[in-house]
Protein backbone atom coordinates (compact mmCIF):
# COMPACT_ATOMS: atom_id res chain seq x y z
CA UNK A 1 0.00 0.00 0.00
CA UNK A 2 1.18 3.31 -1.00
CA UNK A 3 0.75 6.58 0.96
CA UNK A 4 0.11 9.75 -0.47
CA UNK A 5 0.15 13.14 0.43
CA UNK A 6 -3.67 15.60 0.29
CA UNK A 7 -2.70 18.78 -0.37
CA UNK A 8 -5.40 21.41 0.41
CA UNK A 9 -5.98 24.04 -1.71
CA UNK A 10 -6.26 27.87 -0.10
CA UNK A 11 -9.54 27.59 -2.30
CA UNK A 12 -10.85 24.87 0.44
CA UNK A 13 -11.72 27.79 2.47
CA UNK A 14 -14.91 28.56 0.79
CA UNK A 15 -16.39 24.81 1.27
CA UNK A 16 -16.13 25.94 5.32
CA UNK A 17 -17.42 29.32 4.82
CA UNK A 18 -19.89 27.44 2.82
CA UNK A 19 -20.32 24.74 5.64
CA UNK A 20 -20.54 27.44 8.49
CA UNK A 21 -22.93 29.38 6.70
CA UNK A 22 -25.40 26.23 6.12
CA UNK A 23 -24.72 25.26 9.93
CA UNK A 24 -25.85 29.02 11.02
CA UNK A 25 -28.79 28.44 8.52
CA UNK A 26 -30.23 25.26 10.31
CA UNK A 27 -30.14 27.11 13.10
CA UNK A 28 -31.90 30.22 11.83
CA UNK A 29 -34.78 28.46 10.45
CA UNK A 30 -35.72 27.00 14.18
CA UNK A 31 -36.39 30.62 15.24
CA UNK A 32 -39.95 30.60 12.95
CA UNK A 33 -40.91 27.53 14.57
CA UNK A 34 -40.33 29.12 17.97
CA UNK A 35 -42.66 31.82 16.62
CA UNK A 36 -45.27 29.63 15.65
CA UNK A 37 -45.14 28.21 19.38
CA UNK A 38 -45.23 31.63 20.56
CA UNK A 39 -48.48 31.96 18.65
CA UNK A 40 -50.10 28.44 19.37
CA UNK A 41 -49.31 27.48 22.53
CA UNK A 42 -50.62 31.04 24.94
CA UNK A 43 -51.69 31.00 28.40
CA UNK A 44 -54.97 31.72 27.28
CA UNK A 45 -54.74 28.26 25.13
CA UNK A 46 -53.55 26.21 27.88
CA UNK A 47 -56.32 27.75 30.29
CA UNK A 48 -59.26 26.89 27.93
CA UNK A 49 -57.94 23.39 27.14
CA UNK A 50 -55.83 22.37 30.31
CA UNK A 51 -56.35 22.37 34.09
CA UNK A 52 -53.13 23.81 34.65
CA UNK A 53 -52.29 26.27 37.72
CA UNK A 54 -49.99 29.36 36.10
CA UNK A 55 -46.63 28.32 37.25
CA UNK A 56 -47.47 25.01 35.53
CA UNK A 57 -47.82 26.24 31.88
CA UNK A 58 -45.57 25.28 29.55
CA UNK A 59 -43.90 28.45 27.64
CA UNK A 60 -43.99 27.06 24.18
CA UNK A 61 -45.96 24.44 24.32
CA UNK A 62 -42.82 21.95 25.38
CA UNK A 63 -41.95 18.93 24.81
CA UNK A 64 -44.77 18.96 22.43
CA UNK A 65 -43.59 18.90 18.83
CA UNK A 66 -46.33 19.22 16.70
CA UNK A 67 -48.56 15.48 17.60
CA UNK A 68 -48.68 15.47 21.65
CA UNK A 69 -51.16 16.56 24.04
CA UNK A 70 -51.13 19.68 23.40
CA UNK A 71 -51.35 20.21 20.17
CA UNK A 72 -54.39 17.60 19.96
CA UNK A 73 -56.18 20.91 21.42
CA UNK A 74 -55.55 22.94 18.30
CA UNK A 75 -57.74 23.63 15.51
CA UNK A 76 -57.23 21.53 12.46
CA UNK A 77 -55.84 24.80 10.56
CA UNK A 78 -53.40 25.61 13.71
CA UNK A 79 -52.28 22.18 14.24
CA UNK A 80 -51.23 21.90 10.13
CA UNK A 81 -49.56 25.84 10.58
CA UNK A 82 -47.45 24.04 13.60
CA UNK A 83 -46.42 21.04 11.72
CA UNK A 84 -45.65 22.92 8.60
CA UNK A 85 -43.25 24.90 10.47
CA UNK A 86 -42.00 22.18 12.43
CA UNK A 87 -41.29 19.62 9.31
CA UNK A 88 -39.57 22.63 7.11
CA UNK A 89 -36.97 22.87 10.39
CA UNK A 90 -36.95 19.25 11.17
CA UNK A 91 -36.34 17.82 7.68
CA UNK A 92 -33.05 20.56 7.59
CA UNK A 93 -32.21 19.42 10.96
CA UNK A 94 -32.52 15.34 9.64
CA UNK A 95 -30.08 15.65 6.16
CA UNK A 96 -27.72 19.03 7.83
CA UNK A 97 -25.02 16.12 8.38
CA UNK A 98 -24.97 14.86 5.16
CA UNK A 99 -24.63 18.34 3.12
CA UNK A 100 -22.05 19.65 5.80
CA UNK A 101 -20.28 16.28 5.10
CA UNK A 102 -20.67 16.45 1.36
CA UNK A 103 -19.29 19.92 0.60
CA UNK A 104 -16.60 19.77 2.84
CA UNK A 105 -14.89 16.23 1.76
CA UNK A 106 -15.83 17.46 -1.89
CA UNK A 107 -14.35 20.41 -1.59
CA UNK A 108 -11.22 18.44 -1.04
CA UNK A 109 -11.01 17.94 -4.45
CA UNK A 110 -13.82 20.80 -6.40
CA UNK A 111 -13.28 23.65 -3.68
CA UNK A 112 -14.67 25.96 -6.17
CA UNK A 113 -17.62 23.48 -7.34
CA UNK A 114 -18.37 22.71 -4.01
CA UNK A 115 -18.81 26.05 -2.42
CA UNK A 116 -20.86 27.18 -5.65
CA UNK A 117 -23.36 23.65 -5.20
CA UNK A 118 -23.29 24.51 -1.16
CA UNK A 119 -24.26 27.77 -1.89
CA UNK A 120 -27.42 26.94 -4.48
CA UNK A 121 -28.11 24.31 -1.46
CA UNK A 122 -28.41 27.22 1.00
CA UNK A 123 -30.73 29.12 -1.51
CA UNK A 124 -32.74 25.83 -1.97
CA UNK A 125 -33.25 24.83 1.99
CA UNK A 126 -34.42 28.99 1.80
CA UNK A 127 -36.74 28.72 -0.49
CA UNK A 128 -37.94 24.94 0.65
CA UNK A 129 -38.44 26.23 4.34
CA UNK A 130 -40.82 29.46 3.10
CA UNK A 131 -42.55 27.37 1.05
CA UNK A 132 -43.03 24.53 3.40
CA UNK A 133 -44.32 26.77 6.03
CA UNK A 134 -46.79 28.89 3.88
CA UNK A 135 -47.63 26.44 1.00
CA UNK A 136 -47.86 23.57 3.28
CA UNK A 137 -46.23 19.74 1.90
CA UNK A 138 -46.25 21.18 -2.12
CA UNK A 139 -45.13 24.76 -1.49
CA UNK A 140 -41.72 22.73 -1.01
CA UNK A 141 -41.05 21.91 -4.14
CA UNK A 142 -39.21 24.54 -6.30
CA UNK A 143 -36.67 24.35 -2.97
CA UNK A 144 -36.77 20.50 -3.04
CA UNK A 145 -35.62 20.83 -6.35
CA UNK A 146 -32.59 22.94 -5.68
CA UNK A 147 -31.63 20.75 -2.38
CA UNK A 148 -32.08 17.35 -4.54
CA UNK A 149 -29.89 18.70 -7.77
CA UNK A 150 -27.06 20.35 -5.32
CA UNK A 151 -27.21 17.01 -2.84
CA UNK A 152 -26.45 14.09 -5.18
CA UNK A 153 -24.05 16.79 -7.11
CA UNK A 154 -21.79 16.78 -4.21
CA UNK A 155 -22.16 13.34 -3.31
CA UNK A 156 -20.92 12.56 -6.95
CA UNK A 157 -18.24 14.89 -6.30
CA UNK A 158 -17.46 13.49 -2.60
CA UNK A 159 -17.27 9.64 -4.47
CA UNK A 160 -15.40 10.45 -7.53
CA UNK A 161 -12.71 12.99 -5.89
CA UNK A 162 -12.35 9.89 -3.25
CA UNK A 163 -12.35 7.22 -5.70
CA UNK A 164 -9.95 9.58 -7.62
CA UNK A 165 -7.93 10.22 -5.14
CA UNK A 166 -7.52 6.14 -3.78
CA UNK A 167 -6.10 5.79 -7.56
CA UNK A 168 -9.34 5.07 -9.10
CA UNK A 169 -9.85 1.10 -10.76
CA UNK A 170 -6.07 1.00 -10.54
CA UNK A 171 -6.23 1.63 -7.07
CA UNK A 172 -8.39 -1.56 -6.45
CA UNK A 173 -5.47 -3.99 -6.86
CA UNK A 174 -3.46 -2.49 -3.71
Amino acid sequence: MSEVALVVSRQFGFPIVVAGLIGLQVILQGFPVGGARKRMFTREFFKKNFDFTDSQIPQGGYPDMGNGKFAEKLTLQQWTEFNNFQRAHGNYVEGVASIITFVLLSGLFFPRFSALAGLAYIVGRELYAWGYRYGGPKGRLPGVLLVDISLVLLFGATVYGGFSFAGGLAGLRG
